[in-house]
This record gives C-alpha cells, structure tokens and sequence, in this order.
C-alpha cells in the first residue's frame, strides 16, 4: 500500500507540474474557455463527446484507407495531446468550480489556488476510493495527505523532467478500482468501464498496456 500511494505521489506532483505551466501561460485563455463551457454546458459536453469518440474512428479508417497510415498517425498523435490537456484541463476546471460555488457566481476564475487544489482533489478522490475498495476499514485520507505534501523525488521528478506521468496513474488508480467493483459485483458494465479507464491510460501513455490482461476474466 505504501508502494501504490509513493507512485501515486509521483505522479500527482508530475500532473501539477502541467498544471502550473497552463496557468502561468494560458491563463486568459482558459478563463475564456471555461466559461464558454459554463454557460454553454450540454452543447460544450457534447463537442466532447463528438471529438473523443470521432478522433479515433477517423484514425482507424484513415489507417485502412488508400490515404495511408501517416495522416492516421497525426491524428493519433493529436488525439492522444487531446486527452493530456483534457486531463490536466479537468484539474483546473474542478478548482474553479469549488471557488464558484464557495462565492456563489457563475464567472470563471482560474487562481494558482484553484487550479493546483482542484487537480489534487481530483487525484485523491480517485485514491481514495481506490484504497477504501481494497481495504474498507481502512481511514486512508490522511496518509494520502502525507504522502502527497513530503516526497521530495516527486518534486524532483516533475520540476526537472517535467514528466506527466500522473495523469497515467489517475487512470490506472480508477481502472483498478473498477476492476475490484467487478470482480465483486459481477455487472458488465464495471467491466466496460474499467475497459473505458485503461484505454485512457494506454491513450496518454502507452505503458498501461501490460495492464491488459487484467482485464481477460471478464471475456466473454
């Protein structure tokens, strides 16, 4: 347990790394992307939707085509710059809606506050579910805590190589968790879902792949 929650660690720390360049860089145009996504919230789900399911369909006919595979593998790259922003993207977004409902507006702000609180809210809520699945008597917050604010290599790792490798264990942490609901309940769905998890992971980076036969006892 103290293995998963030191690489977790690791990983957040990588995800507020992206975190904090977006803010300093981007600022401006995330406030305006957000609260376009505020105000126009169905149809902004839905342009979503649309670029996450036709992205990779688009891809695989282009790689089938008499087009080739080179204009299939752009837009697998595409794709795949997509999820990572997405991901570091949803961070943000949380924070700035924790701060809009503590001020009861609807105008976006995006501080260093929020968007680096909203992004370790969201990987210790995804921790903390996962750990409660494995262990239900166990009180893991403030261990989470802990772990997250004293491990140097993490700061380390995400100040110097600036990698973003915590936006993969988020979704491994839920593909697991997933996995340990079905095994438990048995529900295809679960299954599916856990599917979902993975190949997010495999999407932003491919080392999830191993992963794969976790997933062979629910073939049917």
């Amino acid at each position: 347990m103290g293995v998963i929650a030191g690489l977790l660690t690791l990983k957040l720390l990588m995800f507020l790394g992206a975190t904090a360049v977006l803010v300093w860089r981007f600022r401006r145009h995330m406030i305006d992307f957000l609260q376009e996504a505020v105000d126009q919230w169905w149809p902004s789900v839905g342009r979503g939707l649309a670029y996450a399911i036709l992205m990779p369909i688009a891809a695989i006919l282009l790689a089938i085509s008499i087009v080739g595979t080179l204009p299939a593998i752009v837009l697998g790259m595409v794709y795949g710059a997509f999820w990572i922003v997405t991901n570091v993207m949803a961070g943000i977004f949380l924070g700035s809606l924790a701060v809009m409902a503590s001020k009861r507006t609807r105008v976006v702000q995006v501080t260093w506050g929020s968007a680096l609180g909203g992004t370790i809210l969201m990987v210790i809520v995804a921790l903390f579910r996962f750990v409660r699945q494995i262990a239900p008597q166990a009180r893991p917050f403030v261990p989470i805590l802990l772990g997250i604010a004293l491990n140097p290599i993490a700061i380390f790792l995400t100040c110097q190589h600036c990698n973003f490798d915590v936006m993969v264990g988020l979704w491994v942490v839920l593909f697991v968790g997933q996995l340990i609901q079905y095994h438990r309940s048995r529900n295809e769905v679960d299954w599916l879902v856990a599917c979902l998890f993975l190949g997010l992971g495999i999407l932003t980076k491919t080392v999830p792949l191993v992963l794969c036969p976790m997933l062979a006892g629910g073939l049917r």
